[in-house]
């Protein structure tokens, strides 16, 4: 418990560093209209951690407070996903729909949104190799919010859940195998 602790602290400093370079003299986050996005992220998942980079763009204009942005994304994870002595290593590519609403004062904006997404995964264990199968589908869902408090980057905060499925030809040891699992994701998004 230690360790992810201090993972997720050093995370979320190394991710707010940029906001130490915001210059004053820019209009504040809540004038600013952006048309897309992009960002970097810490994934916590049971038994499993990764990194993720996304590009995004924004669906509908924020004039009205509301959120709709469209966000493609490739993950790559590693731990244990079988069982405790099964290693695994994946390579995931997505897309997810983010919806919800904005709160706008003149230094910072809010953002608290939903999500809903599906992703295509290439894994590799002891008995499976990366390219021959078989695959995992993810279907990803939750919430989260992102804090701009400078006119172009934001802290992202997201809880959800992921339901993993196989998909392929299916290995004897791994026939039953089904995977739901709570998921914590911390980051930033740039918007431009």
């Amino acid at each position: 418990m230690k360790k992810i602790l201090i993972t997720l602290i050093l995370a979320a400093g190394f991710c707010c560093s940029g906001f130490a370079d915001e210059q004053t003299d820019l209009p504040s986050s809540a004038d600013f209209s952006y048309k897309t996005t992009s960002g970097g992220f810490f994934i916590w998942e049971d038994k499993i951690t990764g990194g993720s980079g996304e590009f995004g763009f924004r669906l509908i204009s924020e004039k009205n407070n509301y959120v709709l942005r469209n966000c493609i994304f490739i993950q790559s994870e590693g731990g244990a996903l079988f069982n405790k002595t099964d290693s695994f290593y994946g390579l995931e590519a997505g897309d997810k729909i983010i919806f919800g609403g904005c709160f706008k004062r003149n230094d910072f904006t809010v953002r608290a949104y939903g999500f809903g997404g599906a992703s295509f995964c290439l894994f590799k264990t002891e008995t499976c190799r990366f390219f021959e199968g078989p695959y995992l589908m993810s279907i990803k869902f939750g919430g989260g919010f992102e804090f701009q408090f400078c006119q172009s980057m934001a802290f992202v905060v997201e809880f959800g859940g992921t339901s993993r499925f196989l998909l392929g030809n299916q290995n004897s040891e791994l026939n039953d195998f089904s995977k739901h699992s709570p998921v914590l994701t911390i980051g930033y998004r740039t918007l431009k």
